[in-house]
């Protein structure tokens, strides 16, 4: 009797008790999709109210930031509705186009925008998708401001190469854009 004698389909319990097989083994541990935790998680004293909005982003300060460093697609984007409505445009949409609507109602931009941006992007944009940056640009900036504080009050460079994952050169290099 030979091997191919042997073969019969694979029912799918055969199948099923392989998977489980496959889920148990050392090698694929990783392979098993995330489960949430059965505990609920409780809000912190620190979280912020809902505003009603899906897309609540923390706003950083961006008082500091350089206009002139940003791309032109996203100078025009603050130029027409405000730098913090900018970036929680950029943080929610960007690296996407986004179709501006020709009115507000018709879009999921009011769980982001304030009405007046909202207006202020419709008024110009109405009917076109926009391809909204990517809110690197303000993250890169914010993380410089903050190598050249921590550089400032005497860190090396080696610990904030190894605090924001960059090399020697980098940090030197945005030290010495002060």
């Amino acid at each position: 009797m030979t091997d191919k004698d042997d073969y019969k389909p694979r029912s799918a319990s055969r199948l099923a008790t392989l998977s489980v097989a496959v889920r148990k083994s050392a090698y694929a541990t990783r392979a098993i999709p995330w489960q949430p935790s059965p505990q609920p998680v409780r809000a912190s004293a620190s979280a912020k109210p809902n505003d009603g909005r899906n897309h609540y982003v923390e706003m950083p300060d961006l008082s500091n930031i350089d206009l002139t460093q940003l791309p032109h697609s996203l100078q025009a984007l603050i130029e027409c509705i405000g730098l913090d409505s900018a970036y929680r445009l950029t943080h929610a949409f960007g690296g996407r186009p986004k179709y501006i609507p020709k009115h507000r109602r018709r879009t999921k931009l009011a769980d982001v925008l304030p009405p007046e941006a909202l207006d202020a992007l419709i008024q110009r944009f109405a009917g076109l998708a926009l391809e909204i940056p990517k809110s690197d640009h303000f993250q890169r900036q914010l993380r410089n401001q903050q190598i050249q504080r921590e550089s400032a009050s005497g860190l090396s460079r080696s610990l904030l190469a190894d605090k924001y994952g960059l090399s020697l050169r980098q940090i030197g290099n945005i030290r010495r854009q002060a």
